[in-house]
């Protein structure tokens, strides 16, 4: 940090901005679904985003989202071992 005095701000504003957030959603997810749903509900964001409905079937695709970004970095090795195979790079790995 360049100036240390501002250490204790920076501190503050890091915790008390995703507990600001939290508490949102927890208020949010309450407002929608009751409590005694919410304890049912094993991922309450998920179920919130597919009862909000937007033009354009957004939160559709943002639900896809973390699938396919596990997808990708399941292949990611795979298709650098053949993208080095095909340059003809050796590797210590058979």
């Amino acid at each position: 940090m360049i100036v240390p005095k501002n250490a204790p701000k920076a501190v503050e504003i890091g915790v008390f901005l995703p507990v600001i957030g939290y508490s949102v959603i927890y208020i949010t997810c309450v407002g929608v679904f009751s409590r005694m749903a919410l304890m049912e509900i094993t991922y309450p964001i998920v179920e919130l985003a597919t009862e909000v409905y937007i033009p354009g079937e957004f939160f559709e695709r943002l639900c896809m989202f973390p699938k396919n970004i596990s997808d990708f970095s399941k292949m990611g090795p795979v298709i650098s071992y053949f993208v080095a195979k095909l340059r003809g790079v050796k590797s210590d790995v058979s």
